[in-house]
């Protein structure tokens, strides 16, 4: 009886042991990437523009790793520094940032799908806090950054819509963009807030909810 139980534990050491020895690799991996997602993150805080930009290139390989480290970065005083954690965070889901203006692929929206899907439950809710940011460079990356997302961010749809009356007219432009033609909103309460937008201050602004309302016959 004792020998059987003994046999069993030796068993079991070894099971454990082959285990053991075949996650290792993975969370050596797992910990060295979070490790340098960390010092990545950090390097978004550089004088340099350079090396910021180098450093949302290299974060776009992280993927969504990195998310939580360059998020605290959305609590610097400076806001530049936000501005390129949003840009960082949207780095995040495009496995091929490499253009030099570092909002080319934010404006384009083309991250595949699976990316965003993978890093858009920690990305979106961030960039929709950031839509109340008090610098309106960051509010305009934000509203872009959404667009990123455009099929995994519903829960942002109200705050964009709120957008739309921004002080800053290229952040109500950036939000009805991202509302109309990236994330295909057809809804009354984006209506009602368009048409006010037809008597906006800037002419664009005022152009495109023109535009928008006559492309979808809802004037």
């Amino acid at each position: 009886m004792l020998a059987r139980q003994a046999y069993r534990l030796i068993l079991l050491a070894v099971f454990v042991s082959i285990f053991a020895g075949l996650m290792a690799p993975d969370y050596l991996d797992w910990s060295a990437r979070n490790r340098q997602a960390q010092k990545l993150a950090v390097r978004l805080e550089d004088d340099s523009e350079q090396v910021r930009g180098q450093s949302m290139r290299d974060l776009s390989e992280m993927g969504a790793i990195a998310i939580p480290h360059i998020a605290k970065l959305l609590d610097s005083q400076d806001a530049e520094t936000r501005v390129w954690a949003l840009r960082g965070i949207c780095a995040t889901a495009d496995h091929n940032v490499s253009n030099d203006d570092p909002d080319a692929q934010i404006l384009s929206g083309t991250i595949p799908r699976l990316n965003r899907e993978v890093s858009a439950p920690r990305a979106v809710p961030l960039l929709t806090r950031a839509l109340s940011d008090p610098s309106a460079e960051v509010r305009r990356v934000a509203a872009s950054g959404l667009g990123c997302f455009y099929d995994c961010a519903d829960s942002s749809q109200a705050r964009l819509i709120a957008s739309l009356s921004d002080e800053d007219a290229e952040v109500r432009s950036r939000a009805l963009n991202t509302l109309a033609y990236r994330m295909m909103v057809r809804s009354p309460e984006l209506t009602s807030a368009v048409r006010k937008l037809l008597d906006d201050s800037d002419p664009a602004v005022a152009q495109s909810a023109r535009e928008y309302l006559d492309r979808f016959q809802t004037r």
